[in-house]
């Protein structure tokens, strides 16, 4: 990829992550990581309990680490496995409002009953079903803080060149 250009490497789904320390030790170019940036802006936004929606092994792993030092509601293998399945629904088109209801619901359970100060909307085809807008609750768009991040580091680099190389890490160091 560096012979035809490319400047750096982003993976863009929030799944594919799980092999994001393995892909960036094998590549010449840095990474822009969405774990990196995600971690970075629950701490920007001084979070400190969270619930996820996204695949099983997103949740199950925490996002696969990244989110060590937060509070991260673990909800029971039923529930998992209930926003496992809504969620593999809008992946293959089969999404509606009622299933979108029913994601909204548990996310509103994280906030309402469970504590959370947020939910991470950590499932890339989430992103086209809730916005801060029609969400209902408080969350983070993690495609979104990943599409800013991409954004914003193709700018500084259009604008400084040095300054965006040396502008971040390739990845955060994650323990699974």
């Amino acid at each position: 990829m560096a012979a035809g250009g490319a400047e750096f490497t982003a993976i863009v789904a929030a799944t594919a992550h799980i092999c994001a320390r393995e892909l960036a030790a094998l590549s010449r170019l840095p990474s822009i990581n969405m774990l990196t940036e995600v971690r970075q802006a629950v701490d920007a936004e001084g979070l400190r309990r969270v619930g996820l929606l996204g695949t099983r092994f997103t949740i199950e792993s925490r996002m696969f680490g990244c989110l060590d030092g937060i509070e991260t509601i673990m909800p029971d293998a039923d529930r998992v496995g209930k926003v496992h399945e809504l969620y593999k629904e809008f992946v293959d088109g089969h999404g509606s409002d009622q299933k979108a209801n029913e994601l909204r619901k548990i996310a509103q359970e994280f906030v309402s009953s469970d504590g959370a100060q947020s939910a991470l909307i950590a499932g890339t085809d989430l992103s086209n079903v809730f916005s801060d807008s029609n969400a209902g609750f408080p969350m983070i768009d993690c495609a979104r803080v990943h599409i800013d991040a991409i954004s914003g580091d193709c700018s500084t680099r259009a604008s400084h060149p040095s300054a965006a190389s040396a502008r971040r890490p390739s990845i955060l160091p994650l323990h699974v």
